[in-house]
């Protein structure tokens, strides 16, 4: 009796084998699909990975010629037909890069040399905007929070210190973090403090760069402030 259930009973290899009988058009679809997805996969890695490398070469290319920009700008005068020329060879070089590789290094390189171009034009809004664009495309890069000090510094150019404040606040409230340019950011809000005679709220922002910034070279700087503001008998407001 025991004898004619065991062969009755089909074996694991038996089963397995019925099972792939009545599925095989099933797997056989899915083991195509799985072939293509994982193809697929490899052929778009490439692809990335080749479009990576192009905008680091272009972005290499481009520092190229900003370096040259630089260095030919300190001949002086005799230099202006090859300042514009290299002015108009980064320009597309750089707009080529945004374009075609939004949000690679190399767009976040290209928005970096650009930023730098307009500073040393003096055309301090397009600088803020190229700063901003970097903070905009590029929200986790370390560098954000040099691009919001840097739209500081234009909009302080530009005459807008409320605008300037409103870009050291966001380093201060902790974008960009973690970044160097946090003491900068207090010290230079102090600054614009004095500047408005407001010397109670700058004595709070010296104050508070001392407290969360001892190591920082902004701090000395500040010490200096709060030793002049408290001789003049200015305390800070509460």
């Amino acid at each position: 009796m025991s004898d004619t259930r065991k062969q009755d009973t089909p074996t694991t290899a038996e089963r397995l084998s019925s099972f792939l009988g009545n599925h095989r058009k099933f797997l056989l679809i899915l083991g195509t699909v799985l072939v293509v997805g994982i193809f697929a996969a490899v052929v778009i890695f490439q692809v990335v990975d080749n479009r990576m490398e192009q905008a680091a070469r272009e972005a290499e290319l481009l520092v190229q010629d900003w370096e040259r920009w630089t260095a030919t700008a300190k001949e002086g005068e005799d230099s202006t037909s090859d300042l514009q020329d290299l002015e108009s060879s980064i320009r597309t070089r750089a707009e080529g890069i945004l374009a075609d590789y939004s949000r690679s290094y190399g767009a976040l390189r290209a928005l970096q040399v650009l930023t730098q171009l307009e500073w040393k034009l003096d055309n301090y809004a397009a600088a803020r905007d190229r700063s901003l664009e970097i903070t905009e495309r590029f929200p986790r890069s370390h560098l954000v929070g040099t691009a919001l000090a840097n739209a500081a510094a234009a909009s302080e150019e530009l005459g807008d210190v409320d605008e300037a404040r409103s870009f050291l606040d966001r380093i201060v409230a902790g974008e960009g973090a973690p970044t160097a340019e946090k003491a900068r950011a207090l010290f230079n809000l102090g600054r614009l403090s004095e500047l408005e005679e407001q010397p109670s709220r700058a004595l709070q922002y010296y104050n508070r760069l001392v407290d969360d910034h001892p190591d920082s070279n902004w701090t000395n700087l500040g010490r200096n402030r709060i030793i002049w503001l408290t001789s003049q008998g200015v305390r800070a407001d509460t």
